[in-house]
């Protein structure tokens, strides 16, 4: 019987890894990449003692946190439920697995990234194409994401009228939606705040680079598009 234990994860890591050669083990069952302030890439996620999930994701580091979260998550689906890959026909399965998995996820191949992609790939999550937000559809790290990035990138002016927008959406949420950020004022506040410190935002972004350990992670920059877009 084969289990998910470290042996096994290293080596689906290393195997997933050799298919991603943008991406880079981080540690066990994480492969990232960075383009700037966000941080992209795999979890090989652990389904059950003897299988896992290949989850493609993303993660902002201008808003500090103390793990890399699986921000806009998204996998493939087998019959309605995430696909998982058993470990005991991990080595038939994988590399099928991973060519639909870079038709969905284009962004884990792609050296150069605009906001723009980030933008979009904010939209699919939103949009249930490539996750289970409408199993959750009251989520605000999306909005945060955009808004930080942004702000990161020098874009003021943009980062203001999404805010403007993004809390004129939570306003509208039912009141059991929000009691998380407390309510759609505070939340606007804290996300105020973080516009009006944009001048902060690279020191935020090098202190979790250094207390996630991510120094050795490439780093292919993150490009502001000509025409930015807007989340629909």
């Amino acid at each position: 019987m084969m289990i998910y234990d470290a042996k096994a994860k290293k080596k689906v890591s290393n195997d997933w890894a050799a298919q991603f050669p943008l991406l880079q083990v981080w540690k066990a069952t994480r492969l990232l990449k960075r383009h700037g302030p966000l941080v992209v890439g795999i979890c090989l996620d652990r389904a059950s003692s003897m299988k896992y999930t290949p989850i493609a994701h993303f993660h902002t580091l201008c808003i500090p946190f103390p793990t890399i979260s699986l921000s806009l998550a998204g996998e493939l689906e087998d019959r309605g439920v995430p696909l998982s890959i058993s470990l005991s026909r991990h080595e038939l399965e994988y590399q099928r697995v991973v060519a639909e998995f870079r038709l969905r996820y284009s962004f884990l191949d792609n050296e150069r990234m605009e906001f723009n992609d980030f933008v979009n790939a904010t939209r699919d999550y939103i949009s249930g194409k490539h996750g289970k937000f409408s199993e959750t559809p009251y989520q605000h790290p999306p909005f945060e994401g955009i808004i930080s990035v942004a702000a990161y990138l020098g874009q003021i002016n943009y980062a203001q009228l999404a805010l403007d927008d993004f809390a004129r959406r939570i306003s509208r949420w039912p009141s059991s939606a929000v009691h998380i950020i407390g309510s759609a004022d505070k939340w606007r506040a804290k996300m105020q705040e973080i516009i009006d410190a944009a001048c902060d935002s690279q020191h935020i972004v090098d202190n979790q680079i250094n207390e996630h350990k991510l120094d050795g992670i490439p780093d292919y920059g993150l490009i502001w598009s000509a025409s930015p877009k807007s989340l629909p």
